[in-house]
């Protein structure tokens, strides 16, 4: 199933609900998400009875959490101390679990803080968004490299960017994000410390009311169509205008990945000097070629005379054509006949060119799917900022007007047709590098072949790219893919799916 990402906006308003609806008492969801962080401890942590644990409470809800969780920890056994920042805010749960001034630890001598095995950080929650200072920056410091675990949140961490506020901040073993992930466990640190995040269910209600979802396995298996055994390759066709003499590889690599990923019928238009080459990679492409070593405006009245613009034959636009003028003109003719067509395309790469210059999102096809990495969106949108994607994401939704934007890096964002903003965290860092772009344009196209649709072949290809990596890492190398490699994994992760 797909889990809500929360804005710190959001995480609030929801735990607002559950309280004033009487869905929850506050008592009971902070006794939740105190008593399961400490079962999470006795059951994750080799040897827990003995280890030696400091306790660390701040002043707000995160600190009260710490709090309780000191409280089953030392009921279950666990030898644990307790630090609280702020004995004013903190008196009123410390009376409600019988715990004394006395039994907390009075001391930051730098000894004794180093002398524990774990560290619980319950220091910062979702609401922090100044500099870290004082006997917090302190603290927080003297726990640099050690075994923390932070609840909800890394204490210095910014909720809805990922980033560290400052240079002090909690680099944790374990996140502990209570009811739903959160922004931060997502993007920018949150890639770095995904797999060590485990959500808490702590007694929210479940509400679809959420339009930002992380996909996982089982969304991709939900929307998997039965293959046709009766099917024949004219059934699933699709197109693809690309390559050039400086870029002949990225049509290469994008019409394999199609093919690979199921295209039964595929077309390619491409410039006459670069064909023999693809033809070589792979004598199941159709080569339709212009002339010379780029494709120019002139070649638009052969491209459609050969059929390249079909309202049932997706279409490839933009790996490797290059950044000439008459190239762009090009583009953006055939984009304007895909878009009285209504037929569906995706645009990579060089398919952006008119975008930089004259044409505006509105004059796109309306079932376009967009590809660009970061830098390419900042072309595309002059005002992203990398800072806050998440709301940059929701302002440019109407803009989009229901075509589909995957913005490529290390977790991929994709706003649906509806306006959805879905995460893909699956891929390794072994996908930064070159060509591994032109692979995900083609098996969308692919995708888009095989009916999909632009919101589930965008999602399904993003996923599958992802998982390649994945599966490569596990048989092959961590640090290194190639293209091809991606290519030849491609199958492998498709049986794993039932794709």
């Amino acid at each position: 199933m797909s889990f809500n990402v929360l804005s710190k906006y959001e995480a609030k308003k929801l735990d607002e609900f559950a309280i004033q609806s009487k869905f929850i008492s506050y008592e009971k969801l902070m006794d939740n998400a105190g008593k399961l962080s400490a079962q999470f401890f006795l059951e994750k942590i080799n040897n827990p009875f003995n280890k030696k644990t400091l306790v660390l409470a701040g002043k707000g809800n995160n600190g009260a959490d710490a709090i309780i969780m000191y409280h089953y920890m030392k009921e279950y056994g666990v030898e644990v101390d307790l630090y609280i920042f702020d004995y004013a805010k903190s008196k009123k749960v410390m009376n409600q679990y019988n715990i004394s001034f006395e039994e907390t630890l009075l001391t930051t001598e730098i000894n004794i803080f180093k002398s524990y095995d774990w560290y619980i950080d319950g220091i910062f929650g979702i609401g922090l968004n100044k500099v870290v200072i004082g006997k917090y920056k302190k603290i927080i410091n003297l726990i640099k490299n050690k075994n923390v675990i932070s609840l909800d949140i890394p204490s210095g961490i910014h909720c809805d960017s990922g980033k560290n506020i400052s240079d002090t901040f909690v680099e944790p073993k374990f996140i502990l994000s209570m009811g739903n992930y959160k922004y931060s466990d997502i993007i920018n640190f949150g890639k770095k410390n995904f797999s060590r995040t485990k959500i808490l269910d702590i007694g929210l209600p479940d509400t679809d009311n959420f339009s930002t979802k992380l996909i996982e396995h089982s969304d991709i298996k939900k929307i998997v169509k039965q293959d046709n055994s009766l099917r024949n390759k004219y059934d699933q066709p699709c197109n693809s205008i690309v390559g050039s003499k400086t870029y002949p590889g990225a049509a290469a690599l994008s019409i394999k990945s199609a093919l690979v990923t199921g295209a039964g019928y595929l077309k390619t238009f491409m410039p006459q000097n670069i064909s023999n080459i693809i033809s070589s990679n792979d004598g199941a492409v159709n080569n339709y070629v212009g002339k010379g070593n780029y494709l120019i405006e002139s070649d638009l009245k052969e491209i459609l005379k050969l059929g390249f613009v079909k309202k049932k034959s997706p279409v490839l636009i933009g790996p490797g054509l290059g950044k000439l003028e008459t190239t762009s003109k090009l583009i953006q003719n055939l984009l304007a006949c895909i878009k009285s067509e209504n037929s569906e395309c995706v645009l990579d790469a060089s398919g952006f060119e008119p975008l930089y210059r004259s044409m505006s999102i509105d004059d796109l096809p309306k079932k376009c799917i967009m590809t660009p990495h970061e830098g390419e969106l900042k072309k595309i949108f002059p005002n992203f900022k990398k800072d806050d994607i998440i709301e940059f994401c929701k302002s440019i939704i109407p803009i989009l007007d229901s075509r589909v934007l995957l913005i490529k890096g290390p977790v991929n964002i994709i706003i649906s047709s509806k306006g959805d903003i879905s995460f893909i965290n699956n891929g390794q860092s072994s996908l930064a590098s070159a060509g591994s772009g032109d692979v995900l344009a083609g098996m969308i196209l692919g995708f888009l072949s095989r009916g999909y649709g632009v919101d589930n072949s965008t999602m399904i290809a993003t996923y599958v790219h992802g998982f390649c990596s994945q599966i490569f890492s596990r048989k092959k190398s961590k640090y290194s893919m190639s293209p091809s490699d991606l290519i030849k994994t491609i199958p492998i992760a498709l049986n794993e799916l039932c794709l």
